[in-house]
């Protein structure tokens, strides 16, 4: 939560009760910002102490930053509102909107990450917008790629991101691939390039061919697992009475599995052998429905079968894959044309969901 003290000053601002005292002459670069790496000591008054800059504060609100917004920025960098507003802050956005981005999008990314406007924007944050504006196709892509991970703007991209890319390359990745990695799950590209090699290698191992499409989704999985976690994966896995090799080629085909928890995992075999209409032949066939919701899928749709089954209207259940049918596909198969015997589950469902969406 923000200190009663900054929400004080924030809210006196924003209700233009108070009249805050104007700080001058503070930039970014000065010594009282943190990322200052000078050892003198520095005898001013702390980022916690300074009062608000009553224009600063002005100019943030102008630009689209909600109260909620601005809030958040106050309580990361408080030292922003207190900078030298006409020399340091107003060219750096005028920097980022000769970039493309509107005033909303400039407001989400500074937003997630203040320090962006703490860094040295001819040395970090140009050079990385312009490699940026190289890797991905489209700006949509960019501001997405920058509301995901707060480090494009404020790493030095020649000397972390690029000797990965170079790597992945080396193994066989595309460039497509590589872009969809920054895309979905760019912090594996700012590992330490001694830590990616150990996960490619640890990937290779187990078999997963470095230059197939389903490489970098194996790489989003056990990129994001430690070694202790990965065996507590296994272990449930085995626990469900798969071999070490089923396992593997489990995860080799459907990565995503694995980043469920092994709760999950556990609760959704369970249920759908639970049916003993499935086994653990067909789980290894379809992997992916370990992924669906206990709540929102499973149950339901096991519930469904089960009553088409008592009253006679299916000859024999589906396949396993059928549970993971989109709702449409599932409700045009099942559903629709029994509405007075399970049409009832879906539309509970839907309440449930919608209820869910409105708290």
């Amino acid at each position: 939560m923000i200190s009663s003290q900054l929400r004080k000053s924030l809210a006196n601002f924003l209700s233009k009760n108070s009249s805050l005292v104007r700080e001058s002459n503070v930039s970014l670069s000065a010594p009282c910002c943190l990322f200052s790496t000078s050892r003198k000591p520095v005898e001013a008054p702390s980022a916690c102490e300074k009062p608000l800059n009553s224009d600063s504060v002005a100019f943030f609100k102008k630009h689209g930053f909600s109260d909620k917004q601005l809030e958040r920025v106050v309580k990361k960098r408080r030292q922003l509102m207190s900078a030298d507003l006409e020399n340091t802050v107003k060219p750096k956005f005028k920097i980022l909107r000769d970039f493309g981005f509107s005033k909303f999008e400039i407001a989400e990314i500074i937003t997630k990450e203040p320090t962006i406007l703490c860094s040295s924007f001819s040395r970090r944050v140009i050079p990385s917008l312009r490699m940026l504006k190289d890797l991905f196709s489209s700006h949509a892509a960019i501001v997405k790629a920058l509301k995901k991970s707060r480090w494009f703007l404020i790493t030095d991209l020649k000397m972390v991101l690029l000797p990965n890319i170079e790597f992945l390359k080396s193994r066989g990745q595309s460039m497509e691939n590589i872009v969809r990695l920054l895309s979905f799950y760019p912090s594996i590209l700012f590992f330490k390039n001694e830590v990616l090699r150990k996960h490619v290698e640890k990937l290779e191992a187990m078999g997963v061919d470095s230059r197939s499409k389903m490489f970098i989704y194996c790489l989003m999985a056990s990129g994001s697992l430690s070694d202790e976690v990965w065996k507590l994966k296994l272990h449930t896995f085995m626990e469900l009475g798969f071999s070490e090799t089923e396992t593997l080629t489990i995860f080799k085909k459907t990565p995503t599995v694995f980043s469920n928890s092994p709760e999950k995992i556990t609760g959704v075999a369970k249920a759908i052998l639970a049916t003993n209409r499935y086994t653990s032949s067909d789980l290894k066939a379809n992997p992916v429905s370990l992924c669906c919701s206990m709540e929102n899928r499973i149950k339901p749709r096991l519930q469904v079968l089960e009553i088409l089954e008592k009253k006679k209207l299916i000859k024999k259940w589906p396949k396993l894959r059928a549970i993971c049918y989109t709702d449409e596909k599932f409700h045009n198969r099942f559903v629709a044309g029994h509405l007075e015997e399970v049409g009832h589950l879906y539309t509970g469902l839907k309440k449930k969901r919608l209820g869910n969406m409105e708290s």
